[in-house]
């Protein structure tokens, strides 16, 4: 009867063992995930900051371009046509 005791007990601390290797694996696995997203996510942060900052300076160019337009139109009709 210890036989058979001691075999169910090796059986199951062998279980119980490969049960924890999976468990480890699937967390290992699922901690690669978090740092992917993490880096996912902060690449995406970044990507906005620099889209954000492009578009001011693109308004930016754009009002100082018009202004430039205005200036140009006023001086052509106060020049005297030749």
């Amino acid at each position: 009867m210890s036989k058979t005791v001691d075999l169910e007990l090796k059986k199951a601390f062998a279980e119980l063992h490969q049960k924890t290797v999976e468990t480890t694996k699937k967390v290992q696995i699922a901690d690669m995930q978090i740092e992917s997203l993490k880096k996912s996510k902060q690449l995406a942060e970044l990507t906005t900051v620099e889209i954000k900052d492009n578009k001011s300076f693109l308004e930016k160019s754009m009002k100082e371009t018009e202004e430039h337009c205005r200036e140009l139109v006023k001086q052509r009709k106060f020049q005297p046509e030749k």
